[in-house]
């Protein structure tokens, strides 16, 4: 998939997701773009969209441009996070002002859908966690205004688990 021409903020075509390589492709052009926010939900933080080097390297350029940069990521499942090492972890550790990470309240724990917003104007979405389908957009507020409205309950209610401080940096 091609997204050269996809600018955050000004392409209004949709995108259809249907492949790991695609859902990948476009979460790193989100991050990429990204100028302030970037707010992730992911029941493992899928290591082949978040744990690769140029995401992590996106998400440091993030908070490196703005002071008032926030990601914000809700993981469900920490287990293999934690078993696996995930160079998110490695950078809230090193950035916790800009970068957290929590668990969802026992309440929010069947949520299954996974997601992406950017600057609360891009988003990639996808319905069901463990599938890489989905839909995509640069320029879709008032879609990624409602991922966000789904996303902030279960924020506010989230905590971060201590697990993720003890592991080595």
């Amino acid at each position: 998939m091609r997204l050269d021409g996809y600018r955050l903020g000004e392409t209004l075509a949709p995108l259809e997701v249907t492949t790991l390589e695609e859902a990948a492709a476009v979460a790193l052009a989100l991050a990429r773009q990204a100028g302030r926010t970037l707010d992730i939900v992911s029941r493992q933080m899928d290591p082949r969209l978040f744990d690769t080097a140029e995401f992590a390297e996106a998400v440091t350029q993030l908070v490196l441009r703005s002071r008032r940069a926030q990601v914000r990521v809700l993981v469900q499942d920490v287990e293999p996070v934690l078993r696996d090492g995930h160079r998110l972890v490695v950078l809230s550790q090193r950035l916790p002002s800009f970068l957290q990470i929590r668990v969802p309240a026992e309440e929010y724990r069947t949520f299954n859908q996974a997601f992406v917003v950017a600057d609360g104007t891009g988003y990639l979405h996808r319905s069901l966690a463990d599938r890489f389908e989905g839909t995509a957009s640069f320029h879709a507020p008032a879609r990624a205004r409602e991922l966000l409205r789904a996303f902030q309950p279960i924020w506010d209610t989230a905590e971060p688990d201590p697990s993720f401080r003890t592991l080595g940096v």
